[in-house]
């Protein structure tokens, strides 16, 4: 019997995104400018990050589902987070929206197509540690909320 708790999954990543768009519905191009507490970042190239990083972390939970765990040989997380940013600094706000719409719907039905089996699948996280798939996409949420705090703070 598992003790993947699905729902929890989907509770976590529904709740944080949520709150980002909801905070998002509001903001100016001037808000969007100020700088966040991750260096270097504004407040629209943070939104860039997390629309990325949802991508690259269904990604690889896909690759771990086709067998292949590990990250790919020589990946940067720093690198592709800068890389990734700067691709969508021109993007405007409403089409960042709109991809973080599509990337939370492909991340739903990823979940809910998978079998517990799969959700045990290992894959490689952070500093080489071995998490499974399930991990990989509850912390799609866990990133996002700590996102938001810094968005939060960005705007006070």
């Amino acid at each position: 019997m598992s003790d993947i708790d699905r729902e929890a999954i989907v509770r976590t990543i529904e709740e944080a995104r949520e709150a980002i768009l909801e905070l998002t519905g509001s903001l100016t191009p001037a808000q969007l400018g100020r700088e966040t507490p991750c260096e270097g970042w504004s407040v629209k190239d943070l939104l860039a990050h997390m629309v990325a990083s949802e991508a690259s972390l269904v990604a690889s939970s896909r690759r771990a589902l086709a067998g292949d765990p590990a990250r790919p040989a020589g990946h940067n997380v720093d690198r592709s987070n800068a890389d990734q940013v700067e691709s969508r600094r021109t993007t405007p706000l409403a089409e960042l929206e709109r991809e973080m719409r599509r990337n939370r719907h492909a991340t739903l039905a990823l979940l809910a197509g998978l079998t517990d089996a799969q959700l045990e699948m290992p894959l490689e996280g952070p500093g080489g540690v071995m998490r499974n798939v399930a991990w990989r996409l509850q912390r799609i949420g866990e990133h996002e909320r700590e996102h938001l705090g810094h968005l939060r703070a960005a705007l006070k």
